[in-house]
């Protein structure tokens, strides 16, 4: 079932196996040690390592790091995201091979190169602080959130930054949902649009760049849900 819906919640596991909630909670248990999921808050969602969908990661990254070398040829600079360390460290040394500079943007790795980075906890919490008074204005102050995450530590600081944020605002809050979507916007969209059918009571969805949010307005789109009841950030 996981893996046709990418996402299931444990009362409807427990619905249709006809099983208690302890027996569905053990046995995700072991499907998540054993890595054939993703264990979430209120039920599953299968691992994107497992998923088909992953192509499309592998192939956009393939994509990114052509397109990175070819401008080493173009551009006098690069300021760049450092994701994965291989190909990214690859393309740093295609630019330093010609003396052009490279600074990095949040995250450097074990690169020894420039960084640029903002205080992402803070920018994190100043959003969910905002987000949070619009909930209590628009919606009596009733939270229910989906954050779009990814495994990066400036994401991670993100994320923790933005729950605080609204706690602080909305002490408190409903419920809290994440899922890790790759960075990936087809895979925003897929686990965005399950979520909010398992969950239709998800009034706002934290996404932590462009990409995951385009996703998560295009499932918002699809399954016709009014901008005037759900915030997506």
């Amino acid at each position: 079932m996981i893996s046709q819906q990418h996402f299931i919640t444990t009362e409807k596991l427990t619905e249709v196996l006809e099983v208690s909630v302890a027996s569905v909670r053990r046995d995700l248990t072991v499907l998540a040690r054993e890595g054939k999921i993703e264990r979430v808050h209120g039920g599953a969602a299968l691992r994107v390592e497992n998923d088909a969908r992953v192509e499309n990661v592998i192939d956009e990254k393939t994509v990114l790091f052509n397109e990175k070398a070819v401008l080493s040829e173009q551009v006098d600079a690069l300021i760049t995201t450092i994701i994965d360390p291989l190909s990214d460290a690859r393309i740093v040394e295609s630019f330093k091979r010609k003396n052009k500079p490279v600074i990095a943007e949040s995250l450097v790795g074990d690169l020894d190169i420039p960084v640029v980075k903002v205080d992402n906890f803070q920018a994190g919490y100043d959003i969910g602080c905002w987000a949070a008074r619009y909930a209590r204005s628009h919606w009596d102050g009733k939270a229910n959130i989906l954050i779009l995450t990814y495994h990066l530590e400036n994401t991670q600081e993100r994320c923790n930054g933005f729950l605080d944020g609204v706690c602080s605002e909305l002490p408190g809050v409903d419920e809290v949902y994440k899922l890790n979507t790759q960075s990936n916007a087809e895979i925003a969209f897929q686990l965005s649009r399950d979520a909010l059918i398992a969950h239709p009571q998800i009034n706002i969805i934290f996404a932590i760049n462009d990409t995951n949010a385009l996703g998560a307005v295009r499932a918002c789109q699809e399954l016709d849900i009014s901008p005037n009841k759900i915030l997506v950030i």
